[in-house]
């Protein structure tokens, strides 16, 4: 028994310290002590361990330093400097024995370090890396002693030994207030890199950090040699010059900023040049990073570096991660955990309130969407949501079940995020899903303008355009679907070649920028790659940043928070984080959940029961309708039934109603609003009833509406009464209640207010999705019912409109029509459903119109340069000529329309329209109709005048009228003659010619022979500027250096130093009408011109 328990205490000591590695080490925290620690800071320190490399011993210093953790107490901190070039380290030789070393970032995270039997035996001396996760940043080092359980404890511990700090050794020793610095923790191997017409540099990069306020720095070399420092910036060459650049200096004093914008410059240290200007090389490179940022002196938008952009979007992410005041928002939850975040209880508790909010409030399909992304991103299943009454709840069903036109006028914006939705986790749709993945799609790729974009609209008869920002946040949904689709795949080619072009007109936006961001990161590339003001080298990172505040909040076009473009910022940031972490290859799609939860998502569970929450409600209108003025409300007649998503009914207005709400902190109140007898017209009265939900804090309100007529005294009305008629109609056509005529408020009233009002008033109920713009079910019969396609749909005035019956606005006189139908695809006119086919010629004597089928038939023509083209050969056959023409007459039609079906023509690329002279004439003479022909290409509408000058025109007994696609507008002009401007300057090769002057100046001109000439009078003759700058070196391929840009083709340069040799060249530069720099040639294709200073 003695043995069995030695051995079970052995084993559970190793599982419980297994427990602790796995569960404490990666959570462990470093506090610095205080100064007034058991040691005097002052007092000399050994490190407790040895630290070689290879063989090499190294030197520890202590810091004075101690670092602290929960669970291993407290341990000094020793700082090592390694060479850049070390990847490895040994430690270990502990005086009493084994010890385990585990890697930490420079952020204190756990890293590396795992132990057989839990750490419970450790090792004498182990090798680890200098820097474990590759980020650039050297390690700390963790070493403590082995795990052990003492007699009495539940958990097994471990004690610190010590903590190392690895930094790199400088190359350099560099000066910062007085005080060297021989190190830095930062070292990136060929981070410098910097490429034009003469040099293609790469160095090794340092990173030093300097305290808030240091704006200069002091530089020598180790072996006390001369050198020089040149200040760069990402354009090239900022500051930096030598009276001779074969002596150079021993000591450089530089800016950290030379230019003031902002932006932290490289500091190049190089090699002496040669008399013949051979050597200069470039040996390393520094930067420097300010806490707190740099001054921008300029009000430019600084063009940071790799590190300094990458090093601001870490303290943003981090900063925006610690922010859990927004963890009710969607976005920022799919930020927060695409980061790596795990929320409390109490803050998963508070989305969960979101939730559930939207579930009850029948929320807009873009705002369940994103819950559904942001669910999965929390690991929780958004298809089973539990209730305290055992009842589950699919809210993906709730988006897959709407139709196309539940997306709204808008829906361009909704539909990208109900994809995502979708593919965060591959969930699998049902067959019969109304909004499946290829209704999205289709409806996606048919809304695409011919310029690639996405989001142009018309407003006030003005047409604006898609723009960058608005193109990228619907392509990103689409990424997914461009390997498989070549439909697709040529949408995402046009998207991306808008973006890149457009990219500088959503600079302004932080939002766009944001999209921009996400969606390069969607792709694996970089949002910096794409550059906004080429002059300046300011990219879309660039801008993004220049919108966060101090607090690392963004705001939109102004200095103060805004939450929907900080949360924006945020995913975006994370994205871009994570791609240039280089996690993993698809690091950078924040959506996608499924690498996370590889078991599987867990149930939504405890919410309150849904069932029991508020849906509707529905009323039965007062008695009393018409009023004169000054009369008073009569409410006699007036019900209000409230209805709970579960379908439990009951009569709310027996505890009566106010004309004065007030907002409400517990239990109910049922209110009117609207009612005014002031003047006389038509007045809408809204009747809503809350009830306060202890769960989410707020009160949950429906309401619907009554219309009152008021009249003068004397019966007169100074408004025009208008109606609409309409009826509810089952499958077999039976109506659920009386057709009737129902006033309106014009211009206000919607189709699904009336449908409601109607219902209400004959006792009949109704179900509502999809935030209201859906109607799932009228008098028990709903959607599915009938089959896999059933459900309702509505006409107004026979068509069938491509908006939600809550977004249709009536005017007046309208005939509205529901229907139930078992197979919405089967009707003509339904988007997404099958081709509309007219088979007979029918009339509708309320539209004026008279409607007839064609006969198509396709052919394979040969074109003029022997190309061939498939042509849909479309007439209208005896009998049906006939009978258009006698209907017409009879109904008074005033337009005829013939049309060709889609099926009919397949994949011709035109339609041939022949038509009988002799019906043409007989339209004139019998009919005022004027004639459409409706193809799948276009339409074509010929007035009664038209036709007469058709016929009259014909040579024979028929006419043929070719209709084909619209040719895919023009190419802005404007743009058209950018791009003229950018070959011609890239086609130019100039010479550079120097010259005396009397006063022993140097004067250089830009060599006009024939090529350059005539380049320049077309760049001119398309309306540009043309201005050059010119540029001077003591190195003929490198260095160069602007001095002035003007607008004749010479300049005398009037300052040298004696003896040495200038080299010059030209730079031509083409402004727009504005004033804007449009193209420029290299200063690579420009011959240079050299002249020795002689004063």
């Amino acid at each position: 028994m003695k043995t069995k328990n030695n051995y079970f205490s052995k084993a559970l000591v190793i599982l419980m310290a297994i427990m602790m590695v796995f569960t404490m080490m990666p959570s462990m925290a470093f506090a610095a002590d205080s100064a007034d620690t058991t040691e005097s800071n002052e007092q000399a320190q050994t490190c407790p361990v040895t630290i070689k490399a290879g063989e090499n011993a190294m030197s520890a210093t202590a810091t004075g330093e101690k670092l602290s953790s929960d669970y291993n107490g407290v341990a000094d901190v020793f700082e090592v400097a390694v060479a850049p070039e070390i990847d490895k380290i040994t430690v270990g030789d502990y005086q009493n024995g084994k010890i385990l070393v585990y890697n930490y970032d420079a952020e204190k995270n756990w890293l590396a370090g795992y132990y057989e039997n839990g750490g419970t035996e450790g090792v004498t001396q182990t090798e680890v890396s200098a820097d474990y996760n590759k980020d650039n940043v050297a390690d700390y080092i963790w070493v403590q002693t082995p795990y052990v359980a003492a007699e009495g404890q539940g958990w097994p511990t471990s004690s610190l030994i010590c903590v190392i700090k690895l930094v790199y050794q400088l190359p350099v020793e560099v000066t910062i207030g007085g005080k060297t610095v021989e190190t830095t923790d930062t070292w990136v191997k060929d981070g410098y890199t910097y490429k034009d017409a003469y040099s293609n540099d790469k160095s090794d990069l340092y990173i030093l950090h300097a305290p808030a306020g240091t704006n200069e720095a002091v530089i020598q070399k180790k072996d006390k040699k001369n050198f020089l420092a040149y200040n760069y910036g990402k354009n090239g060459y900022i500051a930096g010059s030598y009276e001779d650049t074969t002596a150079g200096a021993a000591s450089a004093d530089v800016k950290l900023d030379a230019n003031g914008d902002g932006a932290a410059d490289y500091i190049r240290i190089q090699n002496l040049y040669n008399a013949d200007w051979t050597g200069g090389e470039l040996l390393y490179t520094l930067q420097f990073v300010v806490e707190g940022g740099l001054p921008n002196t300029t009000q430019s938008i600084p063009a940071l570096s790799d590190f300094e952009q990458q090093e601001a979007i870490k303290k943003a992410v981090k900063s925006l991660s610690g922010k859990k005041e927004y963890c009710y928002d969607s976005d920022w939850i799919t930020a927060f955990y695409a980061n790596g975040g795990t929320l409390s209880e109490t803050d998963v508790n508070t989305y969960l309130k979101k939730v559930y909010g939207d579930i009850v409030a029948s929320a807009q399909l873009s705002t369940l969407a994103k819950d559904v992304i942001a669910l999965t991103a929390m690991g929780y299943d958004p298809r089973n949501i539990k209730d305290t009454a055992g009842k589950s709840y699919n809210l993906l069903e709730q988006i897959y079940n709407s139709n196309i036109a539940d997306l709204g006028p808008y829906g361009i914006y909704t539909a990208p995020y109900i994809l995502l939705a979708y593919d965060t986790f591959n969930f699998e749709l049902p067959k019969n899903a109304s909004l499946s993945r290829d209704v999205l799609i289709k409806y996606m790729l048919e809304a695409q303008a011919a310029d690639g974009s996405w989001g142009g609209y018309t407003y006030a008869g003005v047409s604006y355009p898609g723009t960058a920002g608005d193109t990228a946040s619907v392509a990103q949904a689409l990424l997914p679907y461009a390997a498989t689709d070549a439909s697709v795949k040529a949408s995402i080619e046009k998207a991306n070649a808008f973006i890149d072009k457009n990219s500088e007109k959503s600079k302004d936006s932080t939002n766009y920028l944001a999209y921009i961001t996400l969606y390069e990161a969607l792709q694996g590339k970089k949002a910096s790659e794409i550059v906004v003001d080429e002059e300046a080298g300011t990219d879309v990172i660039d801008y993004l940043l220049s919108n966060k505040l101090q607090d690392d909040t963004f705001g939109y076009q102004s200095a103060n928070t805004n939450e929907s473009a900080t949360v924006e910022a945020f995913k975006a940031l994370t994205a871009y984080k994570n791609i240039t972490d280089g996690v993993d290859a698809t690091s950078g799609n924040i959506y996608n959940s499924q690498g996370r939860y590889w078991n599987g998502l867990q149930p939504v569970s405890s919410l309150p029961a849904i069932n029991d929450a508020l849906s509707d409600i529905f009323i039965t209108a007062p008695k009393k309708l018409s009023y004169k003025i000054g009369e008073t409300i009569d409410l006699t007649g007036l019900t209000v039934t409230a209805q709970t998503i579960g379908g439990t009914k009951k009569d709310v207005s027996i505890d009566g109603i106010t004309a004065n709400p007030s907002e409400i902190t517990s239990g109910t109140q049922l209110s009117y609003s609207g009612f005014d007898t002031t003047t006389a017209g038509t007045k809408t009265v809204t009747v809503k009833y809350e009830e306060f939900d202890n769960f989410v804090n707020k009160s949950i309100g429906k309401t619907a509406d009554f219309i009152i007529t008021v009249s003068a005294n004397d019966g007169s009305s100074s408004e025009k009464i208008n109606t609409v008629s309409i009826g509810v109609y089952d499958e077999a056509g039976k109506s659920i209640v009386k057709d009737s005529a129902y006033i309106i408020n014009a211009g206000t009233t919607t189709v699904m207010d009336v449908l409601k009002a109607v219902l209400g008033n004959a006792g009949k109920t109704y179900v509502l999705k999809a935030s209201g713009t859906y109607i799932a079910e009228i008098d028990g019969l709903g959607e599915f019912d009938k089959g896999q396609n059933s459900g309702w749909m509505y006409k107004v005035d026979g068509k069938l409109p491509d908006i939600p019956a809550n977004a249709y606005k009536l005017n007046g006189s309208e005939k509205i029509e529901w229907f139930y139908t078992k197979d919405w695809t089967t009707v003509p006119g339904a988007i997404g459903g099958k081709t509309e086919e007219i088979k007979n010629v029918t009339s509708d004597t309320k539209a004026g119109t008279t409607t007839a089928p064609t006969e198509v038939k396709v052919t394979e023509k040969t074109n003029a340069d022997g190309t061939k083209t498939k042509v849909a050969d479309v007439k209208v056959s005896a009998d049906n000529q006939k009978e258009i023409l006698k209907q017409a007459k009879e109904k008074k039609s005033n337009e005829i329309i013939l049309v060709v079906s889609k099926d009919a023509v397949k994949d011709a690329a035109k339609a041939d329209v022949t038509l009988d002279k002799s019906f043409i004439d007989s339209i004139v003479k019998d009919t005022n109709a004027k004639l459409t022909i409706k193809t799948p290409f276009g339409d074509k509408t010929y007035t009664q005048e038209e036709l007469k000058t058709m016929s009259a025109a014909a040579t024979g007994s028929t006419v043929t009228v070719a209709i084909e696609k619209a040719a895919e507008e023009p190419a802005d002009d404007a743009a058209v003659k950018i791009e003229k401007a950018k070959s011609i300057v890239k086609d130019m090769q100039l010479t550079a010619r120097s010259s005396k002057t009397a006063k022993k100046n140097v004067k250089a001109v830009l060599k006009s022979d024939a090529k350059t000439k005539a380049a320049i009078k077309e760049l001119k003759d398309l309306g540009f500027t043309v201005k050059y700058r010119f540029y001077r070196s003591t190195k003929k391929s490198a260095s160069y250096k602007s001095a002035i840009t003007k607008k004749v083709t010479s300049y005398t340069n009037t300052s040298g130093k004696k003896g040495t040799k200038y080299f010059y060249k030209v730079q031509v530069r083409v402004y727009d009408e504005n004033g804007k720099l449009v193209a420029k040639t290299a200063l690579k294709q420009c011959k240079y011109a050299s002249r020795t200073w002689t004063k």
